[in-house]
């Protein structure tokens, strides 16, 4: 049995839900912030997800299942089952998705349809108490880095520096967009391995960074990090930038990167990440 289903105190939890005999079947996404396993319980299938303690001062467990349940209720997220008391496990409805989402981009429209309606279908979900917008997020992430600095070995400091030295440009593109503020409910992770198709629609995973922000970071996110064709994401933009000029994409795009450069420095720093996501992101900046 995987260790993490040998946890007396999680089954005692979990009988006290009423879910009994969750055992393992195969792990799923073996993530920096977290764990996922397929399990069983009495003839129905769930994902097992434990927590990393390395994102707790990034992500408040809390917040993040008030966000997941407010999207399950709108069928947008699987339900979530169980949270245990410490936040550490959560129990979530099993999607199969064959092949995984980030495996297929076909070439036509259905592609560019299911992530408008994802995307619109998000922004329209009540707004929650948690606001952190672009200015907000930065400054929180570069306070983290500068009181990580001093322990940072010769290639961290090499890559923080080189950080800072796009710090005018990334603040640039924050003001941009806070003249303009876009508000609404965002997920602010909506990489391909956090989307899965559940009856012919998506539906989304992972609310660790989900809140109130910048509905045009949620979409420079997606035109990022998913493979789409030119007339995808041309379609998509022509769907989703109703009010949105090229120049706030351009501002969108700068904040994203500078979220993905933080975020895996202070995962390098850590010992839970690698340097070459940083170079990415570094180098995406730059471009």
């Amino acid at each position: 049995m995987l260790p993490e289903f040998a946890d007396p105190l999680l089954h005692a939890e979990l009988a006290d839900a009423g879910i009994h005999g969750l055992k393992p079947v195969a792990p799923l996404c073996m993530g920096t912030s977290n764990q996922n396993f397929l399990a069983t319980s009495q003839g129905e299938s769930w994902v097992l997800r434990v927590n990393s303690r390395h994102t707790t001062e990034l992500c408040p467990r809390e917040r993040e299942v008030a966000c997941w349940r407010l999207a399950a209720a709108a069928g947008l997220a699987p339900e979530l089952r169980f949270v245990s008391g410490d936040y550490r496990y959560y129990l979530s409805r099993y999607v199969h998705t064959e092949p995984p989402w980030h495996k297929r981009y076909p070439n036509d429209l259905k592609t560019v349809r299911m992530l408008h309606e994802l995307l619109t279908s998000l922004q329209f979900l009540p707004k929650t108490a948690r606001v952190i917008t672009p200015a907000t997020q930065w400054q929180h992430y570069r306070d983290l880095l500068a009181q990580y600095a001093p322990t940072f070995d010769a290639h961290q400091r090499e890559a923080f520096n080189a950080l800072l030295a796009q710090e005018d440009k990334i603040e640039e593109a924050i003001a941009g967009l806070q003249d303009s503020q876009q508000l609404s409910f965002c997920h602010r992770d909506l990489n391909p391995h956090n989307l899965l198709v559940h009856q012919d629609r998506l539906v989304c995973i992972d609310f660790e960074y989900s809140c109130v922000s910048d509905r045009r970071v949620d979409l420079a996110t997606l035109l990022a990090c998913h493979t789409l064709t030119n007339d995808q994401a041309r379609r998509l933009l022509q769907l989703q930038s109703y009010g949105v000029s090229a120049r706030e994409l351009a501002w969108a795009r700068q904040v994203y990167w500078a979220y993905a450069a933080s975020w895996s420095l202070i995962m390098w720093h850590k010992g839970v990440g690698s340097p070459n996501w940083i170079r990415d992101a570094l180098y995406q900046l730059h471009a």
